[in-house]
């Protein structure tokens, strides 16, 4: 072309993007502004961030936004949400909040993008509360609001919620689509509805590969071995293709049954029948089914015939069935390769001080002790959550700053005076 005009550069560069050919479209668009005359509108620069958001530079992404600045684009809506999508997505969520703050005419798309990022970045409340703010702003959810809202809500199994959402869904008649009823299903399952998942997996118009994976993830979560692995082999003859999250979910469901050489079997066929190709993620699960098993010397030498690396997560796994069933050499073994990838992180170090205390080596142990004194390491505490009403309560290990403290100790000094009465399980009773 003798002429190129905007439209031009934009399809170019747009192509790149949507061919997931990011650095072109970035090359792309310094080429066109040397080319000098053409000046970007906001269908390019919101291109040209997505490729920054693709490519995860924050700092090519940082450039950008300032020359958004400079060329007056900062304030058109499109453009200002790829700029949250971007910061969000690269982690500077504080950077994405006062865009959105910033924005004096958000459409869907930025109310939208806003709670995707307070979901990616481990803030699930806050997506839902900033869901309910939609409607005040004059605006309806659609099956993408829907479909964010419910990843927020599976990750806080917040079941009333779910429910809410659902029901609104419903009401309203919003259009549906394979991805929000695939959300719908994720969630339902994660709070602990499983038959609620089945009515919709079985109602479902068409089914893709995450629907499959979800409904197979659900089964084994749930302990229904049998079912995930029927509903593979239904999956395979409806001409789906597992991937490597399909593997992940069946491993995981052998693992909660104890169907050990099965699980194993299973991991045989990723590469040998189906093509794919084993992640670290399947490793791991396989060295835990081993171990939860006792089979401490098959997990050892799976982990020594490993064609990857092995990383902390299959050391840890290791070290964890050691602990269970007293196996101090191979678990100070493990323990070795772990603090030699990780040495100061506390959560390693706690495995290994509580095997030594299992085995009554007081010595060994005070020395693990030592160690973590002189580096200045803790074990990060444990934490596990509770909805009541319309509300989840987060509770840590060890932690006495609930409103309701006094009362929920109350509670539990009643609970272990009745099983004390009815002759209960005295180690629950010490516990309590």
């Amino acid at each position: 072309m003798r002429e190129k005009d905007v439209v031009a550069w934009g399809s170019m560069i747009s192509g790149f993007c949507q061919s997931r050919k990011f650095r072109e479209a970035l090359d792309y668009f310094g080429k066109m502004k040397v080319d000098g005359g053409v000046r970007p509108d906001s269908d390019i620069m919101s291109s040209v961030i997505n490729a920054c958001t693709g490519l995860e530079n924050v700092d090519s992404g940082c450039v950008i936004h300032g020359y958004v600045i400079k060329s007056g684009l900062h304030q058109d809506v499109y453009v200002a949400t790829s700029l949250v999508d971007m910061y969000s997505k690269c982690g500077f969520l504080g950077m994405a909040e006062r865009l959105f703050s910033d924005m004096h005419d958000k459409n869907l798309v930025a109310w939208n993008s806003m709670i995707s990022s307070y979901c990616r970045n481990g803030l699930p409340d806050q997506s839902i509360k900033l869901f309910s703010r939609i409607i005040q702003h004059g605006f309806y959810p659609d099956s993408i609001s829907i479909t964010s809202v419910l990843t927020a809500v599976s990750s806080t199994a917040a079941l009333l919620n779910g429910k809410i959402i659902h029901g609104y869904v419903i009401r309203l008649e919003i259009e549906s689509d394979i991805h929000l009823e695939n959300a719908l299903m994720d969630m339902y399952f994660k709070c602990g509805f499983l038959k609620y998942s089945e009515y919709i997996f079985q109602n479902m118009s068409q089914k893709d590969l995450v629907t499959w994976n979800c409904m197979i993830s659900g089964y084994g979560s749930h302990g229904n071995c049998i079912e995930a692995l029927s509903l593979f082999n239904e999956m395979k003859s409806s001409g789906i293709k597992p991937d490597d999250v399909t593997f992940l979910s069946l491993i995981s469901s052998c693992n909660h049954a104890g169907l050990v050489d099965e699980g194993h079997k299973i991991f045989q066929s990723m590469r040998a029948e189906h093509g794919v190709e084993p992640k670290m993620e399947h490793y791991v699960n396989i060295v835990d089914l081993f171990g939860r098993a006792g089979r401490l010397d098959d997990a050892y030498n799976f982990v020594k015939s490993m064609t990857i690396e092995p990383d902390r997560r299959v050391w840890l796994s290791l070290l964890c069935a050691s602990r269970t069933h007293l196996n101090v050499e191979l678990g100070e073994l493990a323990a070795h390769y772990l603090l030699k990838l990780e040495p100061d992180r506390g959560s390693n170090y706690v495995q290994l001080l509580h095997m030594y205390g299992d085995a009554e080596l007081w010595e060994k142990a005070a020395n693990i002790r030592a160690t973590m004194k002189e580096k200045g390491l803790k074990k990060t505490p444990g934490c596990s959550w509770i909805e009541l009403r319309d509300k989840v309560d987060v509770f840590f290990s060890g932690d006495s700053s609930s409103m309701r403290t006094v009362e929920i100790y109350e509670i539990l000094h009643s609970i272990g005076k009745h099983m004390e009465k009815e002759g209960g399980d005295s180690e629950i009773m010490e516990t309590i």
